[in-house]
């Protein structure tokens, strides 16, 4: 791409973006370019010389990525994507929080939606302490990772009814209890992204 010129480069991007279904690529693409303009927590940018594009291609790279990101929520195919919450975060950053919250409210009303939904953003980590023979793992649903984009206490009171389902998988089990599990510790002033706390809970 550095052999290209500027607006050589930028077309390839554009055409590449126009054409493209994977969601998270072409948002995961442009969130790079992004910090190479010191965007999204990145304290020094690139040199001039060193992007891909300049900032006003960009701003129409971004353009064209939240239209996409918009399309694939109208068509109910945005829950499907990979790193679901990544893609969240930009479309808040490029649109602002009122479209990403009226699409959330929208599909948390189906018990089915909102078990997804969960279960995108569920993470599996391990850890080890020098008690430990192997590492532990574990997996984490931080509420707060949502407040973004929807009330918690609210998808708390809908969740606690779902533990009783019989027809999740095991996956979606261990997302509502992360979620559940979690949310309690944040009412008992602990962190749920602190080992300490996590095991202090889990201990009690």
């Amino acid at each position: 791409m550095k052999r290209l010129d500027e607006t050589y480069r930028f077309d390839l991007l554009k055409e590449s973006i126009s054409d493209g279904q994977s969601i998270f690529t072409i948002v995961h693409e442009i969130t790079v370019e992004g910090q190479r303009h010191g965007k999204y927590g990145v304290d020094k940018p690139y040199l001039e010389e060193d992007r891909t594009v300049n900032a006003e291609h960009l701003k129409e790279l971004e353009s064209i990525a939240l239209e996409k990101v918009r399309n694939a929520a109208q068509d109910n195919f945005l829950l499907q994507t990979s790193h679901l919450s990544s893609v969240l975060y930009r479309w808040l950053d490029w649109a602002g929080g009122d479209e990403v919250t009226q699409w959330i409210d929208k599909i948390v009303k189906d018990d089915n939606n909102l078990v997804a939904l969960l279960e995108k953003f569920l993470q599996k980590t391990s850890s080890q302490s020098m008690d430990d023979r192997v590492p532990r793992i574990e997996y984490k649903l931080n509420p707060k990772w949502l407040e973004p984009f929807t009330d918690i206490n609210h998808v708390f009171d809908r969740v606690n009814k779902l533990v009783q389902y019989d027809n999740l998988t095991d996956r979606q089990k261990i997302a509502i209890e992360s979620f559940i599990r979690e949310y309690n510790m944040i009412q008992q002033g602990l962190n749920p992204d602190s080992i300490f706390d996590r095991r202090t809970f889990n201990t009690e």
